[in-house]
């Protein structure tokens, strides 16, 4: 038994709205936090977001300070770049930016 809870399917649909060029991205999800890197979906500012997801999940939300716009978009999990982390031993991965 691990630790991580499993919630089946997992993915979601994020809707961006309020701004010229609404969006809807489908994110499949993974079996669990550690199963590898994730998609991504990243709303503008001052965007609103709504997400859905049928099977039910487990988010992770992240915000930054920013001085410019950029548009919606969909990251899909094989083209985020990933570097190795300096403490493997934690089991951490790090994003190349």
């Amino acid at each position: 038994m691990t630790d991580e809870p499993h919630l089946p399917g997992g993915g979601c649909t994020v809707r961006t709205e309020g701004n010229k060029e609404d969006k809807v991205f489908e994110l499949p999800g993974r079996e669990g936090v550690f199963a590898g890197v994730t998609d991504f979906a990243h709303a503008p500012r001052p965007a609103r977001v709504l997400i859905a997801s049928g099977a039910g999940s487990r988010f992770a939300l992240a915000g930054a300070k920013c001085e410019r716009r950029l548009p919606a978009r969909y990251g899909p999990a094989p083209e985020v770049p990933v570097i190795g982390c300096a403490r493997p031993h934690i089991g951490g991965r790090a994003i190349e930016t």
